[in-house]
């Protein structure tokens, strides 16, 4: 009895893995228009990798089992006691556990978004012409935005953008790496076609609005060691590193050779690659040198805020200083403006004595704050979904957060701009969440409003 009920769940396992796999093939190539399939099975390894190591996966995958064991409890309980029987299982079975469900959910929704915090929305603040201000053309300013869900990237979304006096939209290839120390994979001439296609008609769409576009290349780690992230890169062989900086050159020549065909003003070389930028220098002069000779814009790169900028020594053979600017400016939740303010003092010296030594700008390549009350204090942290059910909602934290760094830091003489982190344009902008995006928050409202400033 034992063993038939575990084959059949290990059978119906089986049976809804398939189906998902399938399921998700289908969206694949009905959202990557039509590529073929070897273009999916390049990337299925990831998609099964990261499915299987999330127990909420499992649990998707059990329902269906579930489900028949389920309707078999109501139809021996219909049969033993006719549907007096029946009605009592299906209540306490299902109705009674659904309508628990409904009403967490209801208190959890009350608490995230009970704070007290009533905010005066600055009408004048808004772009409302749909083209973009061209603001940076006065003061030589990125007022940047990356954007994710690109295949919903059309002229309503970018109109939402330019209310907000965006004028730079960054995009983020991704690179797939397993681990730490494990050579970068080589990216498929399926998936740079794709990209390319797309990207295409992104830039025609954004240079209609007057928006200029940054492409900004990323490393993902996508099974990592626990606690191990792009910083931590080390391999263990110089094999094993020949072959990582033969990959990462390749990817970054694709997109440098992208940016130099579409006239793209900067490109962004790579991001937050501690170890590798300050002991295996260099390898990053030599990448420099090899990028210059096939784009003639701007070049970047984004070093982490932590030590890295810093450290880095080859400042000069870029055109800017970037930083991924997630520095904690208080020590406790819920802090005061003047508290998040006050923060960035030390910050402020730190950076300006490096920008004179090099006698460089700076931009920040990333700067992004959550809706959470501890945005001021980790806002590097991610989202945690499960944490944040427990969690209230703090779009005060989140715009004292961009307040402050348009008083502090927008009108330094040696900042030459932003790129905010993230707008997801999937996104309806009307539901609370503590994501990064500020779309539809009072945040955006801040941004708009620092972004009109060509002072």
């Amino acid at each position: 009895m034992l063993k038939r009920k575990l084959r059949n769940y290990l059978l119906s396992l089986t049976i809804s893995f398939a189906l998902v796999i399938i399921i998700i093939g289908i969206l694949f190539i009905f959202n990557a228009n039509q590529v073929s399939l070897s273009e999916f099975f390049d990337v299925l390894p990831n998609i099964i990798i990261q499915l299987i190591s999330r127990p909420l996966f499992w649990l998707i995958l059990s329902l269906p089992y579930l489900l028949i064991l389920l309707i078999k409890f109501w139809i021996q309980g219909y049969r033993r006691g006719g549907f007096s029987k029946f009605g009592r299982r299906f209540s306490y079975s299902f109705i009674a556990p659904i309508f628990i469900i409904f009403l967490l959910a209801k208190v959890s929704t009350w608490y995230q978004t009970s704070e007290d915090f009533n905010y005066e929305w600055d009408q004048n603040a808004f772009n409302f012409s749909g083209i973009s201000n061209q603001a940076h053309q006065k003061d030589g300013k990125v007022r940047g935005m990356h954007v994710f869900g690109t295949r919903n990237l059309d002229s309503l979304e970018l109109r939402k953008l330019t209310e907000g006096n965006i004028e730079h939209v960054i995009l983020v290839p991704y690179a797939d790496q397993k681990d730490y120390n494990v050579p970068l994979s080589k990216l498929s001439e399926n998936r740079v076609h794709r990209r390319d296609s797309v990207y295409s008609q992104i830039i025609d769409f954004c240079k209609k609005s007057g928006i200029q576009v940054i492409v900004k290349p990323h490393v993902w780690i996508y099974d990592p060691s626990d606690g191990k992230w792009r910083g931590d890169i080390w391999m263990e062989s110089e094999k094993d590193w020949q072959q990582w900086e033969t990959n990462y050159t390749e990817f970054i020549l694709t997109n440098a050779r992208l940016s130099e065909k579409f006239n793209l003003p900067f490109f962004c070389i790579g991001n937050e690659f501690y170890l590798s930028t300050t002991r295996r220098p260099d390898y990053w002069k030599s990448l420099i040198k090899k990028v210059r000779k096939v784009y003639s814009g701007k070049l970047i790169y984004g070093a982490n805020w932590d030590r890295e900028y810093r450290e880095i020594e080859f400042w000069n053979e870029l055109d800017y200083i970037g930083i991924q600017a997630y520095f904690p400016l208080v020590d406790q939740e819920y802090p005061e403006y003047e508290q998040v303010r006050d923060g960035w003092n030390t910050h402020l010296k730190e950076i300006q004595l490096v920008a004179e030594k090099f006698n460089k700008q700076v931009i920040f390549t990333e700067l992004g704050y959550k809706s959470t009350p501890d945005a001021a204090q980790y806002p590097w942290e991610w989202e945690n979904y499960a944490e944040n059910q427990f969690q209230p909602i703090s779009n005060k934290t989140q715009v004292y957060c961009y307040q402050a760094f348009f008083e502090k830091v927008w009108n330094q003489k040696w900042f030459a701009g932003a790129m905010i982190w993230q707008w997801h344009s999937r996104d309806d902008g009307k539901t609370a969440n503590h994501n990064f995006t500020p779309k539809g928050k009072p945040a955006f409202n801040e941004i708009a409003r620092g972004f009109l400033s060509t002072r």
